[in-house]
């Protein structure tokens, strides 16, 4: 576990838009809390910043957003994939996907990179690709989550919405949003897409994150740094956020000593911490940690028969009166034959067949002890680079680490597909032609009457007003 102590975030630092309360966060709490990327700890609700251990939430208690600067995913996956295992995030704001062929509202187009080729098992995402090269946003949310795209929050920029259903309070809408280069088109376009989330007069919870390419903000003063290029579009970004009455929670530079991926939220105190940590790319990625409890969608286990242990003599000769019996019953309507035969194998399979329970797997199995130490390797180069303002040692680890990563992943593929072919066993070949499928498996949430449904999908199929 790596336990940062810069993760503490002061909530005084943090802005909104009513200078009344700005006056007010100024005072210094004294019921502040850290947080440490690893989860393996207890909680310890009444530590204060003089603390000289980081705080670990509970996971039921603790809701975490990881912010991504890809740089093309495709090229970063392995990276990514074990950066998610390593963080382990309930939600994520991706920018600069490099992807095409996906936008929101539209059907795929029929050459286009489905999710499931790039981005890790067990997880939602919804995409806004961009039509030319480059750019891309995404949001990925836990597939135990009741999540929904809002394809109609969605404006000419670089955004995607998603909604996620929380326990106790209200609905939480996530956007992930790029602004590639400085344009007062793209500040509109944003608070356009706001105000529609605003519309109604109604309070909606808002996170937004993303890559805003805005470095020169003084985010505690509320103020332009002097000689900031392109300054009115800064400004812009800074008179959108407290118009619209938003914080921005992130404080450490996440790209050299430049902070350009921001996470905003119009509900501060819910915020525990937020930290930069080492990226995929030339940009660090945030980790930010919220007092939040979700929906759960309770999954259920999957069983699996061993028929490698199965009585097979006591099964031949049940099936073999199971033929007697129907071979007989040359009345019975087909419907009940096929019920009967249906209802009776499964029942001998039960009765002679073991079984277990299987959970689906959630670590990734290439990644192994060494690659571990790399990652915990290339955090400590990462905070020393950030002290030193000496980059040149972290660049080159973090490089070495994106082909180890890459090498491992291949190699697992390879040998274990090799090895399972050379003793006759093709399960690891459909195991991996399996997990290389290009749809989701299982009901996803479902909506009734325009609203989204969050319990069992047979409960809500067996409503009368299901079908019409």
């Amino acid at each position: 576990m790596i336990v940062t102590d810069e993760s503490y975030v002061d909530k005084t630092t943090l802005h909104t838009s009513s200078p009344k309360t700005r006056k007010h966060l100024s005072t210094k709490s004294t019921h502040s809390q850290k947080s440490s990327i690893g989860n393996s700890d207890k909680a310890n609700t009444n530590s204060t910043r003089t603390s000289s251990k980081s705080t670990v939430f509970p996971k039921s208690t603790n809701f975490r957003l990881l912010t991504v600067n890809c740089c093309s995913i495709n090229t970063n996956k392995s990276e990514f994939r074990a950066a998610v295992e390593y963080v382990k995030p309930d939600l994520i704001c991706g920018t600069e996907s490099w992807l095409k062929g996906i936008k929101p509202g539209r059907d795929p187009e029929k050459n286009c990179i489905k999710s499931c080729e790039v981005f890790p098992e067990n997880y939602i995402f919804h995409r806004n690709d961009r039509d030319s090269l480059g750019g891309g946003v995404f949001t990925g949310i836990k597939s135990n989550l009741v999540s929904d795209e809002k394809v109609e929050l969605v404006t000419e920029c670089e955004i995607i919405w998603t909604k996620v259903k929380l326990q106790s309070m209200k609905d939480l809408y996530l956007a992930s949003f790029y602004m590639p280069h400085r344009n007062m088109k793209d500040i509109i376009k944003l608070k356009e897409s706001i105000n529609k989330l605003a519309d109604g007069n109604k309070y909606k919870q808002m996170i937004i994150a993303g890559d805003f390419n805005c470095p020169d903000i003084d985010w505690d003063t509320l103020l332009v740094k002097p000689g900031a290029q392109d300054r009115e579009v800064q400004q812009a970004l800074l008179d959108t956020s407290i118009d619209l009455g938003l914080t921005q929670v992130q404080r450490e530079p996440t790209r050299y000593n430049n902070l350009l991926d921001l996470v905003f939220t119009n509900n501060p105190s819910l915020c525990k911490s937020s930290t930069s940590i080492p990226g995929i790319s030339d940009h660090a990625m945030v980790v930010t940690d919220f007092d939040i409890i979700p929906h759960y969608i309770k999954q259920s286990k999957r069983k699996k028969y061993m028929f490698n242990k199965a009585d097979w003599d006591s099964i031949y000769k049940e099936m073999e009166q199971l033929s007697t019996t129907m071979e007989s019953q040359t009345a019975t309507p087909v419907e009940d034959l096929w019920s009967t035969f249906t209802t009776t194998v499964l029942t001998i399979i039960d009765k002679y067949t073991p079984s277990k329970v299987c959970a689906s797997r959630k670590s990734l199995p290439w990644l192994n002890r060494n690659l571990s130490r790399m990652l915990k390797r290339k955090i400590r180069l990462y905070k020393h680079a950030k002290r030193s303002k000496q980059w040149n040692d972290y660049k080159s680890f973090q490089k070495k680490c994106k082909k180890e990563f890459k090498k491992a992943e291949i190699n697992y593929i390879n040998n274990t597909i090799y090895q399972g072919l050379q003793d006759n066993n093709t399960k690891p070949f459909w195991r991996y032609v399996k997990s290389r499928r290009q749809e989701n498996i299982g009901i996803p949430a479902m909506k009734q009457n325009g609203a989204l449904q969050y319990n069992s999908a047979t409960t809500h199929l067996n409503q009368p007003s299901c079908f019409g």
